[in-house]
């Protein structure tokens, strides 16, 4: 059963006792943990260790970071840490980050940034009694500073992480639980809607059953042409066409817009743009005055049952590039 893996992001030998202990409590809670001294990480022949810690957290699920007193090994040639380079990397694949700090170094970067604003003062040459280098006070800041995945916890001892990643993993679990739980709402609000669909369906083509055929099929059609015409004054005002007065033929259209804009390829814009041509200069400013739908499935001629049925089965076997070259190509902006 694949289970939640999770990599644990520190210096090694000075937070080993603390890296001891999250390995049991990963375990304990029946994850994975992927730790570099353990040998769970995938070190690969052609890399080197540390770029191939940084390159397996894209596989984990979980990141957890934890910032003491030593600055650790430089990544490379960068100007950061090891442990710094693995946090960029969760970040940059959208891993969650559970952050602690030693509440030493959260002191000694208190009193960094005080140092910071006197100018009589070097905060860069004064040593710090919980951290070997001002590279971590700059880490800290990162980390607080990121927009997403900036939660940085303080800590005096083990117990304290513990307890925050099982209350926060417990939350998470929660969350997951809650999702599940509205997609079903979710689905069932959407069977319920085309449910009712169907039903004003039915009901629609019963009615028009019962009044002129011929006026219920001029209605739809002069409906049909106005949403067509529609369509196209849509495109062509988002792209400063003017259509007041003589519209200009399709070609001449495509000289007035810019390059990135041009007509789309097929014969939909085509087709629309003759519908808005057709029509009376006041029925064509109604259209330009008023919000214009876009395509829709919606208002076209009552279809018997057959006809339905075959459209449904249409569109299930449909190739999305069709659509996107028949749809999207021309009523997205």
């Amino acid at each position: 059963m694949p289970v939640p893996r999770v990599f644990v992001s520190s210096t090694c030998y000075d937070l080993a006792p603390i890296r001891f202990d999250l390995q049991r409590l990963i375990e304990e809670l029946g994850y994975e943990p992927l730790l570099s001294e353990r040998g769970t990480v995938l070190f690969e022949p052609s890399k080197d260790a540390a770029e191939s810690a940084v390159d397996d957290v894209a596989n984990c699920d979980l990141f957890v970071l934890i910032i003491g007193g030593r600055f650790g090994s430089e990544y490379k040639t960068e100007g950061i840490s090891v442990t710094n380079a693995e946090y960029q990397s969760a970040i940059q694949h959208s891993i969650p980050v559970f952050g602690f700090v030693q509440a030493g170094v959260m002191h000694d970067l208190r009193t960094y940034e005080l140092n910071l604003r006197n100018p009589a003062v070097n905060a860069e040459k004064i040593s710090y009694r919980n951290a070997d280098s001002t590279d971590i006070f700059r880490f800290v800041r990162e980390v607080r500073g990121s927009i997403v995945n900036n939660a940085l916890q303080e800590f005096n001892e083990f117990a304290d992480i513990a307890k925050y990643l099982r209350n926060q993993w417990a939350s998470l679990f929660r969350s997951y639980l809650m999702a599940r739980s509205e997609e079903r709402r979710v689905a069932d609000t959407l069977a319920e809607l085309q449910n009712m669909s169907n039903k004003i369906e039915a009901l629609s083509e019963l009615i028009a059953r019962k009044i002129d055929p011929k006026a219920t099929t001029e209605v739809t059609e002069r409906f049909d042409r106005l949403t067509a015409a529609g369509r196209a004054a849509r495109w062509l005002m988002r792209r400063g066409v003017k259509l007041d007065g003589d519209l200009p033929t399709v070609e001449e259209i495509s000289a007035q817009i810019s390059t990135g804009s041009s007509i789309p390829e097929g014969g939909l814009f085509r087709r629309d743009y003759e519908a808005l041509r057709s029509l009376s200069p006041k029925q064509r400013a109604s259209i330009t005055a008023s919000p214009i739908p876009r395509y829709s499935r919606v208002n076209r001629p009552l279809p018997n049952r057959e006809q339905r049925q075959i459209a449904r089965d249409r569109d299930k076997t449909r190739p999305a590039e069709h659509a996107k070259a028949t749809i999207e190509n021309y009523v997205t902006v």
